[in-house]
């Protein structure tokens, strides 16, 4: 995967890939004015990269690459992303979509849940939603700032407590009815 998208974004065919990812034709009209400016950028960052005496690896432009698939779907992860969600390069890729999350929540309802790994709070928030109170742990400190403010954003955060650390290191110490395991 890293090499195809490595070959087409040097080549400077972004539209390509884009129309891979999703088709075109089923974007509106100010997410293919996204896509129009994302192509722009990617542009200029390529032509910059050029011109760099020393090279480049285009590590940005496939960075960005990468994730633009994971954009154009984010509604699907969060149904209220536009009112703040955070999220990293890691949570991109790693949250689960909210609809799942949500039939997951419904399973698992207990007073006290633990997400072992909680990443930018998608399940977090679900359980919150479905559970008397959950206990988040994140070892990234960004990813939990960003779930911290989605389970502000969702109105949850007073059923969260957030600990910054090793979940496996953490374990010995935590008691729940039920522990949430997805890395």
């Amino acid at each position: 995967d890293d090499a195809s998208t490595s070959d087409i974004t040097n080549s400077g065919s972004n539209r390509q890939l884009v129309s891979e990812i999703v088709s075109l034709d089923s974007l509106t009209e100010d997410e293919r004015a996204i896509v129009a400016r994302y192509e722009e950028e990617m542009k200029a960052e390529s032509t910059k990269a050029k011109a760099n005496s020393e090279g480049s690896d285009y590590k940005g432009a496939q960075t960005t690459t990468k994730l633009l698939k994971y954009w154009l779907q984010r509604h699907q992860l969060f149904s209220r992303f536009d009112e703040g969600v955070r999220m990293d390069e890691t949570g991109w890729y790693s949250v689960t979509p909210e609809q799942i999350a949500v039939h997951v929540a419904k399973k698992c309802r207990c007073n006290v849940m633990i997400d072992a790994f909680a990443g930018v709070g998608g399940n977090t928030i679900q359980f919150a939603k479905y559970c008397g109170h959950v206990i988040a742990v994140e070892r990234d400190p960004r990813r939990l700032a960003c779930l911290r403010e989605n389970a502000r954003v969702y109105g949850v955060l007073d059923k969260v407590t957030c600990i910054l650390g090793d979940f496996i290191k953490l374990a010995p110490r935590l008691q729940a009815d039920v522990v949430f395991l997805s890395p």
